[in-house]
């Protein structure tokens, strides 16, 4: 019986130690595009630069795309030329909150929005 509860007792401590694990390896995930921003705040919060290198991978990837460019009668160097001329100046004016929680996520849609606006994509 007392091998029992020691063996128990070890399970639980393993169990407890495994989760943290997986926990702090949720909230240390890099962001790198735009999705990561909304996969990271089911576990974490999210910092204004975590959001704006988000943001302006979807703005790159937005200049990329040839066929949204030509449509706005656009080049993708004259988009990328404009990116990098705004991208400070909007980043200040727009990303002004420190830290995003799950519940900022509709704030979150539009800033991302009002930025991509703002740096001419």
């Amino acid at each position: 019986m007392k091998y029992l509860f020691v063996l128990v007792l070890a399970l639980c401590a393993y169990k407890y130690f495994e989760a943290t694990k997986i926990e702090q390896a949720q909230q240390s995930m890099p962001i790198k595009t735009y999705k990561d921003v909304f996969d990271k705040l089911q576990v974490a919060d999210v910092s204004n630069h975590e959001l704006l290198t988000a943001a302006s991978h979807f703005a790159l990837n937005l200049c990329d795309d040839d066929s949204y460019q030509s449509a706005g009668g656009e080049t993708k160097a004259s988009c990328i030329a404009k990116f990098e001329a705004f991208r400070e100046m909007c980043a200040e004016r727009i990303f002004t909150q420190p830290i995003f929680t799950q519940q900022d996520e509709p704030q979150i849609k539009q800033l991302t929005k009002r930025f991509v606006n703002c740096v001419g994509t």
